[in-house]
């Protein structure tokens, strides 16, 4: 990109994901400095993060070239698609970034460092970011994927379950607490989830990873059978700052499954 120019791209949304837009404008300046074959290089950048109408995020060149060469350009559109592209936070649309200065060093400048110095910068901007979440669809309807096994199941009965993953010998370790409420939709011929969990509970960006492991363990494979017609509802769970992420509650999603089947009343349809 040249000076005055502009990039969008789109960031990945999953189904069930819920969307946040920025609500002020935050400027962050940060360096990276590494050394080592892999890591080697010295970058210094400074973004203004900004609310941006619609979707998507836009990248705008607004540095000389004095300060930072453009055929970096590239790299600084890469850091922030992988950086906005994360389980554990918030999917952000609808944001302006500015690069509006920075260092260049002929000798150590090299794009990696770039982009390391701008993932370091929005992990940054993150924090200072105030999000205003989009309007979320508390009940999402869910076609179940067909599987290895027959028949298909439907259910007859209600149960409120738990599932629990938490493996914390190492750091960071494995969170992931869910509970569940299911019983049977007689309408529906796959899912009915509606989600009520707090998000000091379970936050919403965590509910694609739980839609997962639903769909995973309703479509049937080998020792688990193909159910439809059921309506879900996610009460609450656990959360845990630094231990949780997204795997953590899909296998708290199967576990409580696995709970689950040991009260339902299945019948082949």
């Amino acid at each position: 990109m040249l000076r005055g120019e502009r990039f969008r791209f789109d960031v990945p949304t999953r189904l069930g994901d819920v969307t946040y837009r920025p609500a002020n404008c935050v400027v962050v300046t940060e360096t990276y400095r590494g050394y080592g074959e892999r890591f080697a290089g010295k970058a210094t950048v400074r973004l203004q993060i900004a609310p941006e109408p619609g979707d998507g995020v836009v990248v705008e060149w607004a540095v000389s070239e004095n300060e930072i060469p453009s055929r970096f350009s590239p790299a600084f559109v890469e850091a922030l698609q992988s950086a906005l592209n994360v389980d554990r936070y918030p999917r952000i649309t609808g944001v302006l970034v500015r690069v509006t200065g920075g260092t260049y060093e002929e000798t150590e400048s090299t794009a990696d460092a770039y982009g390391m110095a701008v993932r370091l910068a929005w992990s940054k901007a993150r924090y200072r970011l105030i999000l205003e979440r989009d309007s979320p669809v508390a009940r999402i309807e869910l076609g179940v994927p067909s599987g290895d096994v027959s028949p298909t199941h439907r259910i007859t009965n209600s149960v409120a379950v738990e599932g629990r993953f938490v493996r914390q010998s190492s750091c960071p370790g494995k969170f992931g607490v869910v509970r569940l409420e299911i019983a049977p939709a007689p309408e529906s011929n796959g899912v009915i989830m509606d989600w009520l969990a707090a998000d000091e509970e379970l936050p919403d960006y965590y509910r694609p990873a739980v839609i997962d492991g639903l769909l995973d363990v309703c479509r049937g494979r080998e020792g688990w059978p193909r159910v439809i017609g059921l309506h879900v509802r996610v009460v609450g769970g656990a959360y845990h700052e630094v231990d949780s992420s997204a795997l953590s509650y899909k296998i708290a999603t199967v576990v409580a499954w696995q709970n689950a089947l040991t009260q339902l009343t299945l019948v082949a349809v």
